[in-house]
């Protein structure tokens, strides 16, 4: 499988639980939103497989958001 396809196997896989849920419209499309925001990031600094994001990387991301 590919990194692209990982991508959107997880996104994909995701917006379904949540539909499965029952969880609203809005909130299936918010969650999609910050999804696609991290793949945004993550390409910004190179990271090109997410099945191989360290602890330091995602310590990374979470600090960006807090910068938000």
């Amino acid at each position: 499988m590919t990194a692209e396809a990982a991508r959107e196997m997880g996104l994909h896989i995701v917006c379904e639980d949540l539909i499965a849920r029952r969880i609203g419209a809005s909130h299936v499309g918010q969650a999609r939103s910050v999804i696609m925001g991290y793949y945004r990031w993550a390409a910004a600094h190179k990271i090109a497989d997410l099945r191989q994001v360290t602890p330091a990387e995602l310590l990374a991301y979470r600090r960006w958001l807090s910068a938000l």
